[in-house]
């Protein structure tokens, strides 16, 4: 049992850590008058009430976990990287330029696609790397800062250079090409959840 602990105790503190936040969710909704059993029931029931909302929430927590993963990398190195949001913003944002506005054959068009969205979100974590080399800027600091400017600048580009013509809130629509293929039929589920947990 003592060699399982080391296992366990994360499993613990994050289950605790979700039931926490349900508390507090239920909370707050019954504060305004809303009933948190039909709420948290709609909400487990679509997310994993078939195989299709399964899916589709693996789908939804793949790019959590690849950012979680580029968090936990910048600690192992000594870092704090809060700026992981933003980076996913420009990297989300370097996505639909390449998806949108370059024409390739598939697969190579998905791979350049994903290139391009890791250059652009490493190209915005550079100036908080300089300015903590060079002067000594503490990187919670500066990536918080950056997770603005990020989220700023990227809705500025999408309304104004690469808004869907009929829906300006949203963006281009990316080329088929681009996209991976989808495993599951009804959801947005790819292979990219297996690179992730591997």
């Amino acid at each position: 049992m003592e060699s399982l602990k080391p296992l366990l105790e994360p499993v613990a503190e994050s289950g605790l850590a979700m039931l926490i936040g349900l508390l507090i969710g239920a909370f707050f909704m019954i504060l305004f008058g809303y009933n948190p059993v039909v709420a948290y029931t709609a909400l487990f029931t679509g997310a994993f009430g078939n195989l299709t909302g399964i899916f589709e929430t693996l789908a939804f927590a793949t790019p959590l976990m690849l950012t979680a993963i580029t968090f936990a990398i910048g600690v192992k190195g000594g870092l704090f990287n809060i700026g992981a949001e933003g980076q996913v913003y420009l990297g989300a944002l370097g996505a639909v330029m390449a998806g949108a506005l370059i024409t390739l054959p598939p697969g190579l068009h998905a791979i350049l696609a994903t290139l391009f969205a890791m250059v652009m979100g490493a190209l915005w974590a550079l100036t908080p790397a300089i300015l903590k080399i060079w002067r000594g800027v503490h990187e919670v600091v500066s990536t918080i800062m950056f997770n603005w400017m990020a989220f700023y600048f990227t809705i500025y580009l999408i309304v104004y250079y690469l808004a869907e013509p009929v829906r300006a809130e949203r963006s281009l629509p990316v080329l088929p090409s681009s996209r991976y293929p989808i495993l599951w039929h009804g959801s947005s589920f790819t292979a990219v959840f297996f690179v992730a947990v591997i």
